[in-house]
């Protein structure tokens, strides 16, 4: 009955259109006082209001890190771009709280060039724990003595968030400790102190250098007849180079991209925008 009966008329609605009344003139504007920037332009006096924004230095979010990772029983952790080999890691690290004598041992030993967690890095954009890497012990010796001296100094219970970008992971934080405590409440919880504690140290530290591997043009142009589904004799015809010649190109790009055949050269290639295809 209520459906299909007009409504009771309400003298203070009933006048109203229904988009409603906008109380505030057409030249007013709202801006937060917390917003803007510094500039003390002669049309707006919110820096004047506010005071110069002003940044907090790295040791403080790093201090600031810590507190909130500590919460959860995390003493160690890292900010770092994704390493395409060991060579580059010391380069891509932005700061860090690992043992001195592990970060040392890592580098040296070349580590981040078998340790499975940096090539599931780049496969994912999801947070994941550090044991429940796939790799084989048998065919990855060396993998296996990367876990290993991992939990020597107690930290085998690590976790990883992946920093994503358009182009798929662009860095990561590594967190760790003797007690950590992950459950379904708190992984979102370290996520987003991850995504955020990121971001703010990148900005500090400025862009991270070019991590992507450098091909020749050559080596680009025999990708992306592969990609086309060339033979290397048909990629030879067409760039009128010698099979051998194309072959070479395409070891050599393997070898750069860190790939086992070419279908896995070619996606690592576009996933980075090596090639276009």
């Amino acid at each position: 009955m209520h459906l299909h009966l007009p409504q009771p008329h309400d003298p203070f609605l009933d006048l109203l259109p229904l988009q409603g009344i906008k109380l505030t003139p057409k030249h007013y504007a709202y801006l937060k006082i917390s917003e803007g920037c510094n500039h003390r332009c002669t049309f707006c006096i919110i820096p004047s209001m506010r005071g110069d924004l002003v940044s907090r230095p790295v040791g403080a979010v790093m201090q600031a890190t810590e507190r909130m990772l500590g919460r959860f029983g995390l003493e160690h952790f890292s900010f770092s771009g994704v390493p395409h080999n060991s060579d580059s890691l010391p380069g891509v690290v932005i700061a860090h709280r690992i043992p001195a004598e592990l970060f040392k041992l890592y580098v040296e030993r070349r580590y981040a060039d078998v340790d499975p967690a940096m090539r599931h890095l780049k496969r994912t954009t999801e947070p994941f724990r550090w044991r429940d890497v796939p790799y084989d012990s048998e065919l990855e010796p060396r993998a296996a003595e990367v876990m290993s001296l991992v939990a020597d100094f107690g930290l085998s219970r690590g976790f990883f968030v992946p920093i994503p970008s358009p182009a798929g992971t662009f860095g990561n934080v590594w967190m760790a400790g003797p007690k950590i405590e992950l459950t379904s409440r708190s992984k979102p919880a370290l996520h987003l102190i991850a995504l955020y504690a990121f971001d703010r140290v990148h900005q500090l530290f400025g862009p991270l250098p070019d991590q992507r591997p450098r091909l020749t043009a050559r080596e680009r142009e025999v990708l992306v007849w592969t990609a086309h589904g060339k033979s290397a004799w048909e990629i030879g015809e067409i760039l009128g180079i010698a099979k051998r010649t194309v072959d070479e190109h395409a070891q050599s790009a393997f070898r750069k991209l860190g790939a086992a055949n070419r279908t896995q050269a070619v996606a690592i290639a576009v996933r980075e925008r090596l090639i276009n295809v």
